[in-house]
């Protein structure tokens, strides 16, 4: 089995971000009972509750399109169009396909969506989201190759976090890495989060824009 793994990121118009996430939590239930649902997770920017992002793991691309051609997506899609503002384009979602990060084949092109998988030890999720703003959201967001720099944490379960990033090239990211406050958070993060099953800290993925 080929598992597809989706992160859409999607910004609720202002005032709208109940209404958002109520529909959001009826949406839940029956996409995670179709058959061809691995996981599926959102999560709120942890700065701005008016970003979300949506984690999705499917089994093969055929579970994807039975989710998009379901009458429980239309139903939410209707609703979710009056509520969002554009963040692609015209379009409301951002909707991209993760693939594991390979140091060998370094991602090319002028824009670079990464998006970054962890979980806090149990009992720190409030020290992640206190430290982080400070550390090192704030800080990566002002260096010049970043376009985009958020964290958010999951809507259910409160130690998972994603981290999504938007940068100027591959060479912009390396730069961030080299940085002082990149180093600090590094630093920092074996207090916070509790290893993968690889015993790495972090899962880091690269996001393709999905073109259907």
């Amino acid at each position: 089995m080929n598992t597809v793994e989706v992160v859409t990121r999607c910004r609720c118009l202002p005032e709208s971000s109940k209404e958002f996430m109520a529909a959001v939590k009826q949406f839940l239930g029956p996409t995670r009972e179709e058959g061809g649902c691995i996981s599926y997770e959102v999560l709120q920017d942890i700065q701005d509750p008016q970003n979300v992002v949506f984690h999705e793991k499917w089994k093969g691309m055929e579970g994807v399109n039975e989710h998009i051609t379901s009458a429980h997506f239309a139903v939410f899609m209707d609703t979710a169009l009056r509520l969002l503002e554009p963040v692609a384009g015209d379009a409301p979602f951002a909707v991209t396909i993760a693939s594991p990060f390979n140091p060998q084949s370094p991602p090319e092109g002028s824009e670079v969506i990464v998006a970054t998988m962890c979980r806090s030890l149990p009992g720190k999720s409030g020290d992640v989201c206190g430290e982080a703003p400070e550390v090192i959201l704030n800080p990566s967001s002002e260096e010049p190759g970043c376009s985009l720099y958020q964290l958010y944490q999951g809507i259910e379960d409160q130690d998972s976090f994603l981290l999504y990033e938007v940068w100027k090239g591959f060479s912009a990211i390396q730069e961030h890495m080299g940085t002082k406050h990149f180093a600090q958070f590094m630093e920092k993060a074996p207090e916070l989060f509790i290893p993968f099953d690889d015993g790495q800290l972090f899962s880091v993925h690269i996001c393709t824009p999905y073109t259907g």
